[in-house]
């Protein structure tokens, strides 16, 4: 399966402005559905099935000391920059709590054979992903939402998710849960 670990954005209607804005931009900007947004704490790619138990312990030795708490979901940027996109984002404001989770489940992936990441992790909502030349509506769109608060994430457990790949787009299960 070809799997990540991540928080669930519920409710994304917080976002649904947004994601109309986007979705009128034509075939160049593909808007990630309402129901796939996420905040991934670490991509696993393909993984062996019967990793999962063992996935399941690393999450929750992760997530030992964690609580239930709350961030904030503001501003819109692009990767790798606002004038060449290729992701667009949603900010999370960034939260010391989230650090020792991320820490965590590295440490305890490596030995499992999931290298370090190369890039210090970067806490956002992939919103879009931009396929070519945008149009300018785009630039428009984050210019006016660049420090547009959406409303709080509440962060109350942790997913292991299945993503599935097809001509339509990825379509998401959550394969294991760990409540904080």
């Amino acid at each position: 399966m070809r799997a990540f670990i991540a928080v669930s954005i519920d409710p994304a209607e917080m976002m649904r402005p947004l994601h109309r804005a986007l979705g009128r931009l034509g075939q160049s900007v593909r808007a990630v559905p309402l129901e796939n947004l996420h905040l991934t704490l670490r991509f696993l790619g393909d993984t062996d099935d019967e990793m999962t138990p063992r996935i399941r312990e690393v999450i929750e030795t992760a997530l030992v000391d964690a609580r239930p708490f709350a961030v904030s979901l503001t501003g819109v940027g692009a990767f790798p920059t606002p004038r060449r996109p290729n992701v667009v984002w949603v900010g999370v404001e960034h939260d010391d709590r989230f650090d020792p989770i991320v820490r965590r489940l590295d440490e305890a992936l490596e030995p499992l054979g999931w290298p370090l990441p190369s890039k210090p992790w970067q806490a956002h909502v992939t919103v879009a992903r931009v396929k070519r030349r945008p149009p300018d509506e785009l630039a428009q769109i984050m210019k006016a939402h660049r420090e547009h608060e959406f409303g709080m994430l509440q962060v109350e457990a942790v997913h292991l998710v299945r993503s599935t790949l097809s001509r339509e787009g990825a379509t998401y299960e959550r394969v294991v849960t760990v409540a904080l």
